[in-house]
């Protein structure tokens, strides 16, 4: 029944920048082609996403060589709380979403509100915003 959604700002705990700002691009653009569920400031919504990027690896940095051998580029993590403002109730309580990007554009780079990204990052970036998009709505 819910109407309204408010993006929290996104925390960032990796050490590359830019990844928050991204993300809530990514969110807001897949929201806003959804007429069920209307972005408005969170003092009136009816529900806060709140999200918080704890880490990213990718095949030249972090991964190990099991996730790189079968087909891994880039893989990040979040967690998200989703409060329901309308009943003061969390409906995900620190819930924890894993992204795999298996297939990228290597030298792909581009650049998001100044910062450039590399096409391998803004792609498991998409995935995650995608992913928590089809949660939202699988969950209702």
């Amino acid at each position: 029944d819910a109407k309204t959604i408010a993006i929290l700002p996104i925390q960032n705990q990796t050490f590359i920048a830019g990844l928050e700002t991204d993300l809530s691009e990514q969110l807001n653009r897949l929201l806003r082609s959804n007429s069920s569920l209307k972005i408005s400031p969170a003092h009136i919504a009816d529900l806060h996403i709140s999200i918080t990027l704890i880490k990213i690896k990718t095949n030249t940095y972090g991964l190990s060589k099991e996730q790189i051998s079968s087909g891994i580029k880039a893989t990040i993590q979040c967690e998200t709380n989703l409060l329901d403002r309308r009943i003061n109730k969390n409906i995900w309580d620190s819930s924890i979403i894993t992204v795999n990007l298996t297939e990228s554009l290597e030298n792909e780079m581009e650049n998001t509100s100044g910062i450039s990204i590399s096409g391998k990052t803004r792609q498991v970036i998409k995935l995650l915003a995608a992913k928590i998009y089809a949660r939202l709505f699988n969950t209702f």
